[in-house]
């Protein structure tokens, strides 16, 4: 039996997922920790940049970039 991995992020498009993706990567490539990767989330996520990454705030997107960073603080930092 072959088990899929799951590398959805909630977002609305496949693109926006693969955004997500690089979210995680760059944030445990660079060392960040949850409060700067929130930051970087909702730079990218900022309307006057683009509007196509607004949902990369939602909270479930937000829990699986948390979960997939491995952070072991606060989410709610």
């Amino acid at each position: 039996m072959d088990l899929e991995v799951d590398t959805s992020f909630s977002m609305y498009t496949d693109a926006g997922d693969a955004v997500a993706q690089k979210v995680v990567e760059l944030s445990k490539t660079a060392g960040l920790n949850w409060p700067q990767t929130l930051k970087l989330m909702a730079l990218i996520a900022d309307e006057q940049m683009s509007n196509k990454y607004g949902e990369l705030m939602d909270t479930a997107v937000r829990e699986v970039i948390y979960s997939r960073c491995n952070f072991t603080t606060s989410f709610y930092a």
